[in-house]
């Protein structure tokens, strides 16, 4: 087991650290001297100012994509067989792309071909990034496949435009006399108030025409406008017209005898 150091202890191995940390930081102070004293007598030979050289990122995967993007034993790039095969096709996604290339005839071991794709298609000043993940050709070749569509985006726009406009202009029914003017006629030549169910069959014996699905609460809501009257639940006659008159009601039994009469001798 390790030997369990004292307090004393612990602050020497501190005290031995710093110091020697202290010393490291003046030999690398010396050593930091020396480089630019180097550096000054190369300049003064004229051998430059010394630059660290650093490779960007982007160039680096330009490089790559570049060098992934090129067929061994003289065969066509992975950037001539996608500029081939984008011809006419428009925006393209990159996983089409890919796809398309595949067809061709590219052969790739890649398991993320769709990456190799992608960066040979941002590497290459022969294609256009349109939107994220969406490429096309530069030039008429590529362009040639979006015009018919969008020829067919504004044919099918202009005709959407023009239903509205079509239906606007075709009558419900044939021109003539409203609704309410024919139940006014009907219950004109009633001797009496008329249910809504008979008004409606009046009506269309009179040569009203309606599509209505529900035609009957069609008339009752007509019905109840202010040339008519409801006379009792659900009969409507004319405003100002003859009323119908009202049922007499039935006597329950006979003549009731009179209380009191003449009493027999």
């Amino acid at each position: 087991m390790p030997k369990t150091m004292t307090i004393d202890e612990l602050k020497e191995a501190l005290a031995a650290r710093e110091k020697q940390l202290s010393k490291l930081h003046a030999q690398r102070e010396r050593i930091a001297k020396q480089l630019a004293a180097l550096d000054g007598r190369i300049a003064a030979l004229g051998g430059g100012r010394v630059k660290a050289k650093r490779k960007g990122r982007r160039k680096a995967a330009r490089k790559i994509a570049a060098k992934r993007a090129k067929r061994t034993k003289g065969g066509p790039s992975l950037t001539d067989v996608l500029a081939k095969v984008l011809v006419g096709k428009g925006n393209v996604k990159v996983a089409e792309a890919a796809k398309l290339a595949l067809a061709a005839g590219y052969k790739s071991k890649s398991a993320q071909f769709g990456n190799v794709a992608s960066q040979a298609l941002g590497s290459d000043k022969r294609f256009k990034k349109v939107a994220r993940g969406v490429y096309t050709l530069k030039g008429k070749a590529g362009a040639a496949a979006a015009k018919p569509a969008g020829k067919a985006r504004k044919k099918a726009r202009k005709k959407a435009m023009a239903k509205p406009a079509k239906a606007a202009a075709k009558p419900a029914r044939a021109a003539g006399k409203s609704l309410v003017e024919y139940i006014q006629d009907v219950l004109a030549k009633a001797a009496g108030g008329m249910r809504v169910k008979d008004i409606m069959a009046a009506v269309k014996a009179a040569g009203y025409k309606s599509g209505a699905k529900d035609f009957y609460n069609l008339v009752a809501a007509a019905a109840r406008g202010d040339d008519f009257e409801k006379v009792s639940r659900g009969v409507y006659v004319l405003k100002g017209g003859k009323k119908p008159a009202p049922a007499k009601k039935a006597k329950k039994g006979g003549k009731k005898a009179k209380k009191g009469g003449k009493k027999t001798g």
